[in-house]
């Protein structure tokens, strides 16, 4: 008779009635990184968040991300259901790849997700299904491996946020790569005219022969001082590209491509901020429906834009 950890009484099980913005974090993660690691915690008003960190081999690119719960957190023992009321919080690591293969479904916002786990096991639980349908359900009991130190990021203090059009932006990373390029310049210039404030973001793609994108529009003060630009086909304004002078340049960094390609290609949105500083990683952020759920990837510059 076949026997398997799924037949044992979970020690602590989490549902997701909805696993489309959770397959969107593996989506980015596993572009960066083989294995990624989770913590569900209680919050203070009583919910749960379920946070995410991967960082690649070569500790050029780290995503973060945090899922807040619809569904109640359970520790499931041989005693009953416990409430997490002053427990640990739920940690585990595991494979990008195998979570992803397991959550590929044409239909997956329809179906309903737990995520399990046992006492003193190496192994834990995922149990997907159609509530429509409760005679069927697919199963597996993915590896789990020893969690990693938790690297905290150095606190920064951005100083703008670029709106890139995604589309556009994949455009470019694709012509990019199709011209051998390996990093991708990012520049912003700043200029007055006629009283107004337009800006041009200025993509460079550097390889062989270098590819260009430039987009102009008017800029954007935010209440806390941070510069906004858009890269964006959406300027109305009648002064449109204009030649880039060095005294009107306010910031500076390269990336590599690949990163920015993996992150893009896997991008749920139409438009996609990312706040930049010269010297500074750049950081891109969306949301995931819920406005506390987030995604947020961090490119290191190269050593040279240090």
């Amino acid at each position: 008779m076949y026997t398997s950890e799924l037949q044992r009484v979970l020690h602590w099980a989490v549902r997701i009635e909805d696993p489309t913005a959770l397959r969107s974090i593996v989506d980015v993660a596993r572009a960066v990184t083989p294995r990624i690691s989770f913590k569900i915690a209680k919050e203070a008003d009583g919910g749960y968040c379920m946070s995410a960190d991967g960082t690649d081999p070569h500790m050029g690119c780290t995503v973060k991300a945090s899922l807040y719960l619809d569904a109640q957190c359970v520790r499931t023992d041989t005693t009953g259901d416990v409430a997490m009321d002053g427990e640990e919080p739920i940690l585990f690591y595991v494979d990008c790849n195998v979570i992803a293969a397991f959550m590929d479904s044409s239909n997956l916002q329809c179906m309903s997700l737990e995520l399990g786990g046992w006492r003193d096991s190496t192994r834990m639980s995922m149990r997907m299904w159609d509530p429509q349908q409760p005679s069927q359900e697919t199963r597996i009991s993915p590896q789990t491996y020893e969690v990693p130190l938790n690297r905290a990021l150095n606190p920064m203090e951005f100083d703008m946020i670029i709106e890139f059009d995604v589309s556009t932006l994949r455009d470019f990373l694709k012509k990019a790569g199709k011209f051998h390029a390996e990093d991708v310049q990012v520049e912003v210039y700043v200029r007055k005219i006629h009283g107004q404030e337009q800006s041009m973001v200025r993509l460079v793609g550097t390889g062989e022969t270098p590819f260009e994108l430039c987009c102009c529009n008017e800029t954007l003060r935010c209440d806390d001082g941070i510069l906004q630009v858009r890269a964006a086909n959406d300027y109305e304004g009648e002064h449109g590209i204009f030649a880039p002078l060095p005294e009107h340049l306010v910031c500076s960094n390269t990336f590599p491509l690949g990163y920015m390609t993996n992150f893009v290609r896997t991008a749920a949105v139409r438009m996609l901020p990312a706040r930049v500083k010269t010297g500074l990683p750049i950081m891109f952020e969306y949301t995931l429906g819920d406005t506390r759920s987030n995604i947020r990837l961090f490119i290191a510059p190269r050593e040279t834009d240090a």
